[in-house]
């Protein structure tokens, strides 16, 4: 019977060890993170994340999507959390037709690569994998928590490419004056 108890009491605490693992790469620890990330600067646009996805923005628009991705939360801390992301850029027709008459009409080879790379994002039918780190880096100033964000391929080195996002504090970290 004790043999039966521990056989069953050892079953139950895995499940509830599998169990928590499980909510936590459905919700974020920390929920700074569900918060719209407002760049800080006109090199990167609006951000939106759930545990499961990511909607990038454009830097001058939070309503145009520049493109989406399904993601898995590899890591999720009260600091950071790290994803990995299959993310799918829309096709753009006005940005796929300018692409194309600079491949037609442009002499300059350096114009016709960056048109062929631009031809290909936003033919509908492009998708990078990437990972992408959020870190809380501190209060930037009052109103304002500063999010690092660092994206970066498979086998490439990590740190590749960093971004910085606002968001409002949690009352406890706001100052008063």
């Amino acid at each position: 019977m004790k043999k039966v108890l521990l056989i069953l009491l050892s079953f139950l605490y895995v499940n509830k060890v599998a169990l928590a693992e499980e909510i936590e790469k459905t919700k974020f620890v920390n929920p700074v993170f569900y918060q719209p990330l407002e760049p800080m600067s006109m090199h990167s646009g609006y951000v939106y994340l759930t545990p499961t996805s990511v909607d990038f923005r454009t830097p001058l628009d939070k309503d145009i999507i520049n493109s989406k991705g399904s993601c898995e939360l590899l890591e999720n801390t009260e600091d950071h959390i790290k994803m990995f992301c299959k993310v799918r850029y829309p096709k753009d027709e006005s940005r796929l037709k300018y692409a194309q008459n600079i491949l037609k009409n442009s002499s300059d080879e350096i114009s016709k690569r960056n048109a062929k790379i631009t031809a290909k994002i936003y033919s509908g039918k492009y998708t990078v994998e990437e990972y992408y780190i959020y870190k809380v880096v501190g209060l930037f100033f009052e109103g304002c928590l500063d999010i690092e964000e660092i994206s970066y391929k498979k086998g490439q080195q990590e740190y590749a490419s960093k971004s910085y996002y606002c968001v409002t504090p949690p009352k406890d970290m706001a100052t008063t004056d």
